[in-house]
């Protein structure tokens, strides 16, 4: 173990990363705005949507009777989807060469390698890999460190994160002990997702999750018994008042939009199922 190669040491240099990749996605969307018209964005956006459809498919959320017909676009949709494994291509010489390492979270200590995991959904549900995940946010970090904890958690857009039971024992203090694994970053892939906003516009979302599809990594271990304090000035958090109630409240919250998803946790507080850590 080394606790030289906590993301928690890395912390500035990892924030003023994500800064600079807000920045790369930004230009990246100008220009996809400014030289392709309407109609060829949305064909693209069709396309990471079918992906979507099919990777649910896969996981036996909707039935094959709803399986996209294969696209075929024209010069134009082709060119911007080129563009696009550009902007994937370019965050990953960004990352490799200003940070270069990744990590993994896990309730599982003394690892000596970290296995692939099986049929597993990417951040956006693009893809079903088997692959190992690994993140390179260190807010998202956190965030990991305490599902690892309790093994699940929901988080709205607006950093609003639910979890089965609560992963602190008190203040900052984790319940148990998670272990983090330093991984080295070559040969990851960014996870990210296109789509249109209302008005046409592209947006280019990316998580700050990154896959390699590899039967297994070697990392360096530490552990971790507690979290720094902006972890709650970071993310609102919340948990179930019983460990019972928790596919109920995944459920409700699931297929609802970000509007819904708001109304239905404020329910969920009022009604007690769901208290403020």
């Amino acid at each position: 173990m080394d606790s030289k190669f906590s993301f928690l040491n890395y912390k500035k240099i990892l924030l003023e990363t994500d800064r600079t990749i807000n920045d790369i996605s930004s230009l990246y969307m100008h220009r996809i705005n400014s030289e392709y018209d309407f109609n060829t964005r949305k064909k693209a956006a069709l396309y990471f949507e079918n992906k979507k459809t099919i990777a649910r498919i896969k996981m036996g959320y909707i039935s094959d009777e709803r399986m996209p017909q294969k696209l075929l676009f024209d010069a134009d949709t082709e060119r911007l989807l080129c563009e696009l494994n550009n902007y994937k291509k370019e965050l990953e010489v960004f990352y490799t060469s200003h940070v270069r390492y990744l990590w993994h979270m896990t309730d599982k200590t003394g690892l000596q390698k970290i296995n692939a995991s099986r049929n597993c959904r990417d951040a956006f549900h693009n893809e079903i890999l088997d692959a190992v995940f690994a993140s390179s946010s260190y807010e998202g970090n956190l965030l990991f460190a305490a599902r690892a904890v309790v093994g699940s958690a929901f988080v709205l857009k607006n950093r609003k994160c639910i979890f089965p039971e609560n992963p602190f024992l008190r203040e900052c203090k984790l319940k148990k002990t998670v272990s983090e694994y330093c991984i080295a970053a070559d040969g990851f892939e960014p996870t990210f997702d296109f789509r249109c906003n209302k008005i046409g516009e592209a947006i280019i979302l990316f998580s700050r999750e990154w896959t390699l599809e590899k039967e297994s990594v070697k990392g360096i271990e530490n552990q971790i018994d507690a979290l720094p304090d902006d972890f709650f000035s970071i993310y609102d958090s919340y948990c179930c008042t019983s460990l019972n109630l928790w596919k109920n409240v995944c459920m409700s919250l699931y297929n609802a939009s970000p509007d819904q998803k708001n109304r239905i946790l404020d329910k969920l507080v009022q009604d007690k199922v769901l208290i403020h850590i």
